[in-house]
């Protein structure tokens, strides 16, 4: 048997093609972005993010951070 091996050429995609691609994939990157928050900000405060957060902003900053 013969090992044959295939050579595929596809065509560049035009302009417009490749500008709706792009367009595309940025609407639905952000979609997916937009789903996921609620998801990350659970695992956040999980972890304990609401802490970060009352110490940086609530108290004032890094110093505050490093007296703990």
């Amino acid at each position: 048997m013969q090992n044959s091996e295939y050579i595929v050429t596809v065509k560049p995609a035009d302009r417009r093609d490749q500008t709706r691609d792009t367009v595309l994939t940025f609407i639905m990157w952000g979609i997916y972005i937009y789903l996921c928050i609620p998801l990350i900000t659970l695992v956040a405060w999980l972890f304990g993010f609401d802490r970060f957060y009352e110490v940086m902003i609530t108290y004032g900053g890094f110093e505050v951070a490093v007296d703990l």
